[in-house]
């Protein structure tokens, strides 16, 4: 494993309130990866030693089944393909290894353990998991709704996600609209993909100002907050524009906790 204070080395760790377990440290070998595997095209000979490799962005359900995103070295994946693992009562499992090289975003679960995750590769693509079947809910492509019409979903961002049991997923992406891509928070499952909110739309009781960009590009960045409850309803923050016609309101500087930083949560 090497010595503790070996530079990257990092963990996850669990709690039942009372004990600390360790789910899964960063140079572990890899579960599910043996020997003898067949390396990437690009990665050179095959190397028998596949290791865990940044772990990263866990979430717990409420029986203590951990979801976690860790990149791999060695010969089966890539640094350029994560996977999904599940820990429970000290059991370190391989969810999911997407079936080309991906950059998975994030991944949660709700209480009962219907968990979700996103990534990209050729596509960016949400999926859902509930014990071990894992499907896709969307891919680019996909069509939502907004207003009175619908739009075709362009992009996943990696700022985060939200499931309830009925397997609802709340999202940042972006939908085309007229004038090219709209960032906006959006809701997949159930056989309802929907815009709950979308840059330039409308913010009731504002008097009249719209929402920003959901997806700034500059860094760092605040991340919108959101969560989707069990009877489905949705809460969230954005940042607002004026609207048409409207005053430009003047900056104030705003002390506080710091905010959260794209890629952390």
């Amino acid at each position: 494993m090497g010595d503790a204070d070996t530079v990257g080395d990092s963990g996850i760790w669990a709690s039942d309130g009372s004990t600390l377990h360790l789910v899964l440290r960063h140079g572990e070998p890899a579960p599910g990866f043996g020997a003898g595997c067949v390396p990437l095209a690009n990665m050179g000979a095959s190397d028998p030693s596949v290791l865990i490799d940044f772990p990263r962005f866990p979430d717990i359900d409420s029986s203590g089944r951990v979801v976690v995103i860790s990149s791999l070295t060695g010969c089966s994946v890539g640094r350029a393909s994560d996977v999904v693992w599940t820990w429970k009562d000290g059991s370190l499992d391989r969810l999911f290894v997407p079936s080309e090289p991906s950059l998975l975003f994030d991944a949660v679960t709700s209480e009962s353990g219907v968990m979700a995750f996103s990534g990209s590769s050729s596509n960016d693509v949400l999926w859902t998991a509930v014990g071990e079947t894992v499907g896709v809910l969307v891919t680019t492509g996909a069509l939502f709704e907004h207003g009175a019409g619908s739009g075709s979903l362009s992009a996943i961002h990696p700022f985060g996600l939200s499931v309830n049991d009925a397997g609802r997923v709340v999202f940042v992406g972006e939908t085309m609209a007229p004038g090219g891509a709209r960032s906006g928070l959006l809701a997949a499952g159930g056989g309802d993909n929907r815009v709950i909110a979308q840059e330039g739309g409308a913010a009731p009781g504002t008097g009249g100002a719209v929402f920003a960009d959901m997806a700034p590009g500059t860094l760092p960045v605040t991340l919108p907050d959101f969560k989707i409850t069990e009877t489905g309803r949705v809460v969230f923050a954005a940042w607002l524009e004026p609207g048409v016609g409207m005053p430009t309101r003047p900056t104030t500087s705003v002390s506080g906790p710091s905010r959260r930083t794209r890629g952390c949560r």
